[in-house]
């Protein structure tokens, strides 16, 4: 069964919405949230799973150094970014979570 996301529908956003949606999914990198709009988003594209694996496919075939970027990009349990309350809402909330 399709995980059908709850925000508006990926495929009827425009960049700056989608961006706006989902562009903090890769920790600081919006550049892989449009990358994925810029290919072009369907209506399979608002399943989760679907939207998940498109974005982690423009990881994948990233060069190197943008793949090395996200890496770093992403904070450490509580580091620099957490004790300087720089973290997004989703990576507070996703430490939190891990205590």
């Amino acid at each position: 069964m399709p995980h059908t996301l709850n925000a508006a529908r990926p495929s009827s956003l425009g960049l700056e919405a989608f961006l706006a949606h989902y562009g903090d999914i890769f920790e600081h990198s919006p550049w892989v949230a449009e990358t994925a709009w810029k290919q072009g988003l369907t209506a399979q594209h608002d399943d989760a799973d679907v939207l998940a694996d498109t974005m982690g496919a423009v990881l994948r075939n990233a060069a190197i150094d943008e793949q090395i970027a996200v890496i770093r990009a992403h904070p450490d349990l509580a580091g620099k970014a957490a004790l300087a309350g720089e973290l997004t809402q989703d990576s507070t909330r996703e430490q939190a979570g891990a205590g």
